[in-house]
C-alpha cells in the first residue's frame, strides 16, 4: 500500500512521521475526532485546504482506488445573505453556507503476504468534484476543490471507515489490546517493539564480548527486570534508537543512538556462521527468512540479540538479550496498544451520542465521586438520586470533553479506531439525533452538553440540514458495500501509520514497472514476471532499510536499468545472447564459445581460466566476480569463511586457495536470491567505496540530477572515458519516472 495526504504541499519534503498527526490541518473541537461539540460521535477530521485565494490546494486520492460516489455540491444561492433565503436552504445553516459535494473512493490493496485489505476514504463538503462514479483513480490524482464549512472556505470532512473484517485484516485482530504470543510475519514493516519478560537478566556490559567457548555468559547479572517491559527499535536517517517502555506505554528512557548503517558490519562480527540470520536478528528481532541460524552462532540453543538500552529498573545504560526465554516480538503492523491503539466498539445504542465507557474512562480515568449529595441550599429543592447521579454523570462528560480538546489527548485520541453509525444515513435521522429534543434540559439523557433543548421547529431545520448532507442511502444504491454501523480509524494517524508499510500490490508494482518497458518477445508476460518477484522485492526492501519513499524510488529505478525492470537477472551475451539468458535451471550456463564474458578474467576476484563467464552478472543488481560471489555465499552461510584465502587474487605463487563456489546459478534460479543479492549489495556497498552502505549517499527527498549520480556511481563506480557512471542517463530517467509514483511531490 502507498499512500497520502489529501493535500499535498507542493515543493515540501515528505512529512515527519513522528509529526503529530492533529499538526497536519485538522481544527479541534467541533469536527475533530472522535467526538465534536456535544460529545457526539464525529467519524472523521475537518482539514484546512493550504493556500488562499486561487492558489488553494486541490483534493487528492489518498492512494489507488476506484470511485463509488461522487456528488458536486449545490450552488450557493443568490443574495445568500437574504434572511429569507437563508431560512428556506437548508445548506445555508448555522454560521453560513455548507458545500455538500462527495466522493467516495474504494480502495483494495494489500499490506503484506497475502495480506489483503479494503477500506474507503470519504471527501465530504466538496465544492467541485472532478471524477465520476466507476471511474479508477491512482494516488495523488484530483478528486475535486475543497468546499465550505458552516462559512469557513477552502476546508473539508474526511474520513477512512472499513467493516470489522477490513479491520481485523488491517490491525491484526478483531478486538480488545495485542494478545497473540508474536507479530505477524506475513505483514511486517515500522518499528520493532520486543516485549522482555519480567526477570530478564541486565548487564553492565555486553556479555557476548567475553563469553567465547563459554557454555553461559561470564558476566555478572546487575540486575533483573521486576516487570514486562517493552524495548522499541526505530531507525531514521541511519540513525537506530532503542526506546524502553513500560506496558502502558510510559517512555523510561533511550539508549544512545546506533549507526544504522553498521548494521551489516556488526552481523558479519557478531554472527560469523551465518550472517543473514544475525542481520535479520538484528533488524527485526527475529530470524524471519530462509537462512537458518548457524550452529555456531547459537548460545544455549538461541540466536542471540544483545544491544544496549535503557533500563526499565533504573534508567541506567545496561545491556539486554532481546531474544532470552520468554521474549515476544511485534511491529507496526500489529497495532500494539502501548502505543496506544485502542479498539472502541462498546457503545451498542445505534445513536449519534457517545455512549462508551471505555472513552470515557480514557479520557476522564478519575474514580467516580462519592455517593451521597449535598444538602440542598435554603430555598431549593433537593435533587433526586437520579437527577444527582445524571448531574455526576454529565459532570464528568464535561470534564471528559474538556480533555479531548488538549493536544496529548487529541494524539491520544488518533489511535482510537471506533464502531459507530456514519452521520451521512438520512432514514434513521430520528434514532440518531431524536435526544437533543425536549422543553427540560434535567430530562436529557446524563451525557448531553447541550445547555438547552433543541425545539421541534430547531430540530426540523436541523434534520433539513442534515438531509441536504447525507448521502448514505445514494451511495448504497449505486453500489457502496458498507453498513452504516462500521469503524472509523482517525485518518491523519491512518495514513501516518501506514506510510511505513510500504508493501507493494500489484497493481502498484505494475505502474513501477510498466507493460510498455518491456520486450515482449523476450518477457511475452509481464504481469507474470512481476507477480515472479514482487513477494520477494517487498521482503528484501523492508530488510535493508529501503522502507523510505527516496530510497525505494533509488532503489527500484537502479534496478529497472541493471535488471531490465526484473526481465533479466544474468548477464547476457552480446555473441551468443538468446542462449545466454536462457534459465539456469540445468546448470550454470557455460558456453566455451562465448568469449563476451572474457572481459572479467583476471577481475573481481576472477583468477581461472573460465571464471569470467561462471561469476557473470546475475540478481537484481547484477552480482558479478567470484569476489563478490564469495562474500555473498558466506553471508547467507552457503560458504566458510575459513576455506579460503583472504585476497587470493593477489597471490602469485604457493597454494592458491580460492572460494569453492560450484552454483552460482543459484543466484539467478531463486526469486528470493535474485532479490536478496540486490539488497545485499545495496547494504553490503561495493569494496572500492570501503563497503559504504548506499543509503549512506541518499538523503531524504533528494532525487536530482547528482542524486542519481551518486547512487549510481556507489552502485557501479565512474566511467574512467566518460567520468560518469554507466548509464546514468537511463537511471536517471527511470528515478524520476518511478518517484512519481512512489514519492508524494504532486
Amino acid at each position: 500500500m502507498l499512500i497520502s495526504l489529501p493535500f499535498l504541499r507542493a515543493g515540501t519534503q515528505e512529512d515527519d512521521p513522528t509529526q503529530p498527526v492533529t499538526t497536519l490541518g485538522e481544527r479541534a473541537g467541533k469536527g475533530a475526532f472522535p467526538v465534536s461539540r456535544e460529545f457526539s460521535w464525529h467519524g472523521g477530521i475537518h482539514l484546512d485546504a493550504p493556500g488562499s485565494g486561487d492558489n488553494v490546494e486541490p483534493v487528492r486520492a489518498i492512494a489507488d482506488g476506484q470511485v463509488v460516489f461522487a456528488r458536486n455540491s449545490d450552488e450557493i444561492p443568490q443574495h445568500s445573505d437574504d434572511p429569507t433565503v437563508i431560512a428556506a436552504h437548508p445548506l445555508l445553516y448555522y454560521a453560513g453556507w455548507t458545500s455538500n459535494g462527495v466522493v467516495i473512493l474504494k480502495h483494495t490493496t494489500e499490506i503484506g503476504d497475502r495480506v489483503n485489505v479494503e477500506f474507503y476514504s470519504i471527501y465530504q463538503h466538496m465544492h467541485k468534484v472532478n471524477v465520476s462514479r466507476g471511474q479508477k483513480v491512482y494516488r495523488k490524482d484530483r478528486i475535486g476543490s475543497p468546499g465550505a464549512i458552516y462559512g469557513q472556505p477552502n476546508r473539508i470532512h474526511f474520513e477512512i471507515v472499513a467493516d470489522a473484517a477490513n479491520v481485523a485484516a488491517l490491525m491484526g485482530r478483531s478486538s480488545g489490546p495485542l494478545t497473540a504470543p508474536q507479530g505477524r510475519t506475513n505483514s511486517l514493516w515500522g518499528d520493532t517493539h520486543i516485549v522482555l519478560p519480567a526477570g530478564t537478566p541486565l548487564y553492565a556490559t555486553d556479555p557476548s564480548a567475553i563469553t567465547a567457548g563459554h557454555p553461559a555468559w561470564q558476566v555478572p547479572v546487575q540486575a533483573t527486570t521486576t516487570a514486562p517491559a517493552i524495548v522499541t527499535i526505530s531507525e531514521a536517517a541511519g540513525l537506530i534508537t532503542l526506546t524502553t517502555r513500560s506496558t502502558r506505554g510510559t517512555v523510561l528512557g533511550t539508549a544512545t543512538p546506533e549507526d544504522g548503517y553498521g548494521l551489516y558490519q556488526r552481523a558479519l562480527q557478531r554472527y560469523p556462521g551465518c550472517p543473514s540470520a544475525g542481520y535479520e536478528m538484528l533488524r527485526f528481532g527475529r530470524v524471519i527468512g530462509p537462512d537458518a541460524p548457524a550452529a555456531g552462532d547459537l548460545h544455549q540453543g538461541r540466536l542471540p540479540h544483545i544491544r544496549q538500552i535503557r533500563s526499565p529498573v533504573d534508567h541506567t545504560a545496561v545491556y539486554a538479550d532481546l531474544n532470552g526465554p520468554g521474549v515476544r516480538v511485534y511491529s507496526d503492523a500489529d497495532f500494539p496498544d502501548w502505543l496506544g491503539w485502542t479498539y472502541i466498539d462498546d457503545d451498542t445504542d445505534g445513536n449519534s451520542r457517545c455512549d462508551s465507557d471505555v472513552l470515557i474512562d480514557m479520557l476522564d480515568p478519575s474514580a467516580p465521586p462519592a455517593a451521597g449529595q449535598p444538602a440542598p441550599a435554603s430555598g431549593a429543592v433537593a435533587q433526586t438520586p437520579a437527577r444527582q447521579q445524571a448531574q455526576k454523570r454529565r459532570e464528568r462528560i464535561a470534564r471528559a470533553y474538556a480533555r479531548s480538546l488538549d493536544g496529548p489527548m487529541r494524539e491520544r485520541l488518533s489511535y482510537c479506531v471506533v464502531k459507530m453509525p456514519t452521520d451521512w444515513s438520512r432514514d434513521d435521522f430520528d434514532t440518531r439525533w431524536g435526544w437533543v429534543k425536549g422543553t427540560d434540559p434535567n430530562d436529557l439523557p446524563a451525557n448531553v452538553l447541550l445547555t438547552t433543548c433543541m425545539s421541534d421547529e430547531a430540530y426540523t431545520k436541523f434534520k433539513q440540514h442534515h438531509s441536504a448532507l447525507a448521502f448514505w442511502e445514494d451511495a448504497q444504491a449505486q453500489g457502496l458495500a458498507l453498513d452504516k454501523l462500521h469503524y472509523h480509524f482517525h485518518p491523519g494517524r491512518f495514513i501516518q501509520t501506514f506510510r511505513k508499510c510500504m508493501w507493494l500490490s500489484e497493481a502498484e508494482l505494475s505502474r513501477v514497472y510498466p507493460d510498455n518497458q518491456y520486450n515482449h518477445r523476450e518477457t511475452p508476460d509481464p504481469s507474470g514476471l512481476r507477480e515472479r518477484y514482487r513477494k520477494q522485492l517487498n521482503q528484501v526492501t523492508r530488510k535493508y532499510f529501503i522502507n523510505t519513499a527516496t530510497r525505494l524510488t533509488h532503489f527500484l529505478g537502479q534496478g529497472a536499468v541493471e535488471s531490465f525492470s526484473l526481465a533479466r537477472m544474468v548477464e547476457a551475451s552480446t555473441t551468443h545472447f538468446h542462449a545466454s539468458i536462457q534459465p539456469e535451471t540445468d546448470g550454470y550456463y557455460n558456453d566455451l564459445h562465448d568469449t563476451y564474458f572474457n572481459y572479467l578474467e583476471n577481475r573481481l576476484g576472477n583468477v581461472d581460466t573460465g571464471d569470467g563467464i561462471k561469476y557473470r552478472g546475475r540478481g537484481m543488481k547484477q552480482l558479478t566476480g567470484l569476489a563478490n560471489y564469495a562474500s555473498y555465499w558466506v553471508y547467507r552461510g552457503w560458504l566458510d569463511k575459513s576455506t579460503y584465502d583472504p585476497s587470493w587474487w593477489l597471490k602469485t605463487h604457493g597454494h592458491i586457495r580460492k572460494p569453492n563456489i560450484a552454483d552460482p546459478q543459484r543466484v539467478s534460479t531463486d526469486p528470493y536470491n535474485c532479490i536478496d543479492t540486490g539488497g545485499w549489495y545495496w547494504t553490503a556497498g561495493a569494496t572500492r567505496l570501503q563497503n559504504k552502505t548506499i543509503n549512506s549517499v541518499i538523503s531524504e527527498g533528494e532525487l536530482s540530477h547528482q542524486a542519481v549520480f551518486d547512487v549510481s556511481a556507489a552502485i557501479n563506480g565512474i566511467n574512467s572515458h566518460t567520468h560518469e557512471p554507466n548509464g546514468l542517463g537511463d537511471r536517471e530517467n527511470q528515478t524520476l519516472r518511478i518517484s512519481k509514483i512512489i514519492v508524494d511531490k504532486p
